[in-house]
């Protein structure tokens, strides 16, 4: 009844569960909020992520309390991307996958209530010692039948949790990147090859220090692959993972490596096994600071229409000059070597470098870069690169450049942007 009306009106007309579902779908984690298997991010970036799903895990928790119909609609979304932490880890182990020994044998008895078939995706790479080995795999088997989207822990992600793995027939995401495992790249892959729905993969810390295997083979949907830290050292390992690759595979991100000098033996490889199918390249920091030889990495990338570089390296001379192994130096990109390659968008990342860009440098490489590939027609760069007006006037014949090259439906989006902003320096 109306608060201050005397008159009574009956009992409130209870809304129906399809309504109330549809009021707890906007709450639900996946509606509002970037999703923490997204690595690009930054650190503060993550953080207010994670405190906006922490938020909308308590308003569903809250609406589980309301009343029945309300538990019903909104309990589904509150366990289809659960947020874990050390606070709230053992409880949740206690309700999806309790160990044998830990529950009564008259509680044995009665039946499971299913709400391990409500998780889609179980993110755990924010645990480590919070959970073990064997408790990984089981939550793996418990969640197998409904897991859409999976991210190991730190430390307690190994070979016993293959096998469960393997079962997740309904897998789209596999993030294995938090940490180094004692697993090879061709164990992994014997797990995973028949994973028909996963189109995203992020490698561990150390997986390319094994060869692969002729036999192994990998799902044959994947569209994205993450590396990162140790690389292969020699062109014959680059070109078999090369071959081993799928059609479908159009991007690949090295996040991190050790060093640039990984990729040297790139422009020793074939043109027979270059990487035909990547069209974005995403190439990290180096956590040890060398020379990154781009003209080898363009040699053995030849189809690649986006490059991601970080904006300390891209600006800078490095990454055109090469040492040719007697301690000459030599420019890296040659101007016919390169007159094909269908570049079109440079973007250089910031990664809170502490070098500071040299403008005169940076205007150099760039118009460099437009010279040795035709069809560049647009850079992004970090916006903290233009600190004072005149910063503009310098790139104004380049951005003039760049839109030259594009066609009349692409003058918008062709010239160099602000990472970090929408409209063009010109």
């Amino acid at each position: 009844m109306k608060v201050g009306d005397p008159i009574y009106r009956g009992d409130p007309v209870p809304l129906p569960v399809e309504v109330i579902w549809l009021i707890a779908s906007y709450n639900h984690p996946g509606s509002s909020s970037k999703s923490l298997f997204n690595t690009a991010d930054s650190d503060s970036d993550s953080d207010s992520s994670l405190d906006s799903l922490l938020l909308l895990q308590k308003t569903l928790w809250a609406c589980c309390l309301v009343s029945r119909p309300w538990y019903t609609a909104s309990i589904e979304h509150l366990y289809n991307r659960p947020v874990l932490n050390n606070r709230n880890f053992d409880l949740f182990v206690r309700t999806i996958a309790p160990s044998p020994s830990s529950v009564p044998a008259s509680v044995r008895r009665k039946p499971r209530l299913g709400l391990e078939k409500l998780i889609k995706h179980l993110d755990m790479s924010g645990l480590s010692y919070e959970s073990s080995k064997s408790l990984t795999a089981r939550l793996i088997r418990r969640t197998k039948d409904s897991l859409e989207s999976f991210a190991a822990p730190a430390i307690t992600f190994s070979i016993p949790s293959l096998a469960p793995l393997s079962k997740c027939l309904h897998l789209r995401s596999l993030d294995l990147s938090t940490d180094y495992y004692d697993i090879d790249l061709p164990q992994l892959l014997d797990a995973i090859d028949h994973l028909d729905r996963l189109t995203t993969l992020k490698l561990p810390r150390n997986a390319l220090w094994a060869d692969l295997k002729p036999q192994s083979r990998w799902p044959k949907n994947l569209r994205f692959l993450q590396v990162s830290h140790r690389l292969y050292e020699d062109e014959g390992s680059w070109a078999t993972l090369f071959d081993s690759w799928p059609e479908t595979l159009k991007t690949l991100r090295i996040a991190e490596c050790l060093y640039y000098s990984f990729f040297k033996c790139l422009d020793r490889c074939p043109s027979t096994s270059a990487a035909r199918t990547i069209r974005t390249l995403e190439i990290g920091p180096a956590l040890h600071e060398d020379r990154l030889p781009l003209g080898a990495i363009m040699h053995a990338f030849p189809m690649v229409k986006t490059l991601v570089l970080p904006a300390y390296v891209g600006a800078h001379k490095n990454p055109l000059y090469e040492e040719d192994g007697h301690g000459n130096v030599t420019f890296s990109i040659a101007p016919v070597s390169q007159e094909q390659h269908p570049l079109e968008n440079l973007v250089l990342r910031d990664y809170n470098h502490v070098s500071q860009p040299d403008l005169d440098d940076m205007v150099w490489i760039l118009s460099v870069l437009i010279d040795r590939f035709p069809r560049l027609r647009r850079i992004e760069l970090p916006e903290r690169y233009f600190s004072v007006a005149e910063d503009v006037l310098s790139f104004e014949a380049l951005t003039n450049t760049l839109e030259q090259r594009a066609d009349k439906a692409g003058k918008d989006s062709a010239g160099i942007f602000l990472l970090d902003a929408s409209s063009t320096l010109s």
